[in-house]
């Protein structure tokens, strides 16, 4: 059985006459100065149309009661129902102590912002009660109690949705609020124009409908907006491309984008991407600044290497490697004796963080133009293996090992040779000086 704990006799809506006094305030002291005003202009707004609304019988949330003793919603008035359905009988304990049998049960629609729900059909009852327990259990709405009053609210943004007044203990629901559209009407060509960019550049027939747009005897066609005309252009298709890449490295695709509005983690807002024609390897690289592209750039040719300061360093840096570990001596080239080519070959190598270590230049023989069992016999390359470097880190974990990385700026892995190997030098050298 649910229980109904207002008055027992007919509710004559009472008059509203009053007005937010001290002691409200002061409950209601989570309203912001222009919340109270709203609230005391939508009273004296429901007060000034409270006599039209009981003679024209439209009054339906001046005769609802917010009882915190109901178990349920519930009216004796079939006029407010919508969504009417059958239910089980459930017996209804009215104030006066007599029982009523509630056979339907529907929705009330106070206002667009409070709906009541599963609202109890129960004949005989001369009031109409609104639940508090249920009311915060099947909305997102919070009661808030004060000395003559109660609001209603919205649980996130604290909207207020209605209020109701204390007449003789009870509290009766006197103003709701609805939700409201604010049209603003502009004036002028320039103000239309404004319009039709803030709303997305709707069509000229669509503009027409808007009432911020209708209103005006001026008129704007979307054919005069320079972002639609180019929205609604085609863009040609790309023509076929004619370079083909033959090996790896033989083109490189760069791209630069940035800056983005957040820095990565290690302070970069751009990133640079190269992507191999032949391969389409890609490669991705974090950068703190845009002009590090420039320094950033791996030449593919000498030329290109010797424009940047970087890269002339670390091809000295390299021959006078090559130099101090006595990797050749200068010879003029015997009669009948071909010499192979060379090429630099320049790597940027990175920290962990995204920033430049150092820049890498390394002199490479063009071996790949000998021919094997006239030139060579076999080759040497003591390489290690990544199944290698990952077999070590296993056993260096099992036995709890210090591990320690470093990296050798010139690792001679080449072995002694019995073949006598004649080279070109590279470009611009001379020995035992440097470059001219």
């Amino acid at each position: 059985m649910v229980s109904a704990s207002s008055s027992t006799g007919p509710v004559v809506p009472p008059v509203s006459g009053s007005a937010l006094n001290t002691l409200d305030k002061i409950d209601l002291n989570n309203l912001s100065p222009k919340e109270l005003e709203e609230l005391s202009q939508m009273w004296q707004a429901r007060k000034a149309s409270s006599n039209n609304d009981r003679l024209n019988g439209n009054d339906l949330s001046s005769t609802w009661i917010i009882d915190t003793g109901a178990s349920h919603h519930m009216s004796g008035c079939l006029k407010f129902f919508t969504n009417l359905r059958n239910i089980a009988p459930l017996s209804v304990g009215l104030p006066n102590g007599d029982l009523t049998i509630a056979t339907q049960s529907g929705d009330v629609y106070l206002s667009s912002r409070l709906i009541l729900s599963n609202v109890l059909y129960a004949p005989n009852l001369n009031c109409n009660l609104i639940s508090v327990s249920n009311l915060l259990i099947d909305t997102t709405l919070t009661i808030q109690f004060s000395h003559n009053f109660c609001l209603i609210q919205d649980r996130s943004s604290k909207t207020v949705i209605g209020a109701g007044e204390q007449v003789e203990g009870l509290y009766y629901l006197k103003g709701v609020r609805t939700t409201e559209a604010h049209v603003h009407t502009v004036k002028g060509l320039d103000s239309v124009e404004l319009w039709h960019r803030r709303l997305g550049h709707p069509s000229t027939s669509i503009s027409r409908f808007l009432p911020c747009l209708s209103s005006t005897n001026k008129s704007f066609h979307s054919k005069h907006c320079k972002i639609c005309l180019r929205a609604k252009q085609t863009r040609e298709p790309f023509s076929l491309s004619s370079n083909i890449a033959d090996d790896i490295f033989d083109m490189i695709h760069c791209d630069l984008w940035g800056p983005y509005s957040a820095n990565a983690s290690c302070g970069s807002q751009y990133f640079l991407t190269l992507v191999d024609d032949f391969s389409r390897s890609t490669w991705v690289y974090l950068l703190r600044h845009k002009t590090v592209v420039i320094e950033n750039h791996e030449p593919s040719t000498f030329s290109q290497a010797m424009q940047v300061q970087q890269w002339r360093g670390a091809m000295k840096d390299e021959i006078e490697a090559l130099e101090r570990n006595n990797t050749w001596t200068l010879e003029n080239l015997p009669p009948n004796k071909k010499a192979i080519g060379s090429k630099w070959i320049y790597k940027i190598k990175y920290n962990s963080d995204g920033t430049i270590e150092r820049y890498k230049a390394s002199l490479v023989v063009m071996g790949n133009r000998q021919i094997e069992g006239i030139d060579y016999n076999q080759t040497f390359a003591p390489t290690i293996k990544m199944v290698t470097v990952r077999t070590l880190l296993a056993v260096a974990a099992a036995k709890n090992w210090a591990l320690h990385q470093m990296d050798v700026h010139n690792a001679f892995l080449h072995d002694n040779l019995d073949e006598e190997v004649y080279m070109k030098p590279p470009p611009s050298f001379v020995g035992n000086i440097g470059f001219l």
